[in-house]
């Protein structure tokens, strides 16, 4: 699955056409748009709200340890540094109309740092600190690729370690730090990506040339289980279905996760 960021009016249906890329076994995707978007927020997708232990949780009952992440209810300014140019604006929800949740991956005064799909990999845009409601998650994923394999932690415990298909030789999933911006329950029957997916902010930067299913990186099911555990995408990570349920229930929007080679 590549994503391609876009927005305004018809953002869901457009976004659906051009999720396209990692999912199924030959990487074909959808070359014309669906009649409607196969995609559906996931319940719980919004912190604080009932959906059990994969929702963020207020100030007054987070965990102790864990990451920082903004709930950005109205637009805000995204800028370069602390107090730098603005180089954006983001929305209050994502092209997929989910909570607009941002990892917070830094501190400076008034200032956030986040991660967002609006930049490039490796890069941290910042925010004021009065622009984003605080919750704090101790959930993360580390997604190794030389082993294939993805592991979703609560704190310090393994809650599931489980194997995946990543991207094919010259189109390699790229490393970096990432965070979870949709849970996405796929509501299109026969579609590559099955049952579900977890957007995330980076891209793909080595996309085949005449490639036009944009580039966002993901994980999720695939309707070619036997992929599983193979170098065969165009980047994103393919886990088997079961387990993608279990992942799009728990883990909470703004999750960090770690790509490591």
């Amino acid at each position: 699955m590549i994503i391609e960021a876009v927005r305004g009016a018809g953002a869901l249906l457009a976004a659906g056409a051009l999720l396209a890329g990692c999912g199924g076994g030959a990487d074909q995707g959808y070359s014309n748009a669906p009649p409607a978007s196969p995609f559906k927020v996931a319940q719980g997708a919004v912190p604080g709200a009932a959906g059990g232990s994969g929702s963020s949780t207020t100030s007054a009952t987070a965990p102790a340890s864990g990451t920082l992440t903004a709930y950005v209810a109205h637009g805000t300014p995204l800028r370069s540094s602390p107090g730098g140019r603005v180089i954006g604006t983001l929305p209050t929800k994502t092209p997929f109309k989910s909570p607009q949740v941002l990892a917070v991956v830094g501190q400076s005064g008034g200032w956030l740092g986040v991660l967002t799909s609006e930049l490039a990999n490796g890069r941290v845009g910042w925010i004021r600190a009065g622009a984003g409601r605080l919750f704090r998650t101790d959930w993360s994923i580390e997604a190794i690729v030389p082993q294939r394999q993805l592991i979703v932690r609560q704190g310090s415990r393994v809650i599931m370690r489980t194997k995946m298909a990543v991207g094919r030789p010259g189109h390699e999933t790229p490393a970096g730090r990432f965070a979870v911006t949709d849970k996405l329950l796929i509501s299109q029957p026969g579609s590559p990506y099955a049952c579900c997916v977890l957007a995330l902010t980076g891209h793909q930067t080595r996309i085949p040339q005449g490639w036009g299913g944009g580039d966002r990186l993901a994980i999720h099911s695939t309707n070619d289980p036997s992929s599983v555990g193979h170098p065969v995408s165009l980047g994103c990570m393919r886990i088997d279905a079961s387990v993608a349920r279990r992942v799009v229930r728990l883990v909470p929007l703004g999750t960090q996760v770690r790509i490591t080679h």
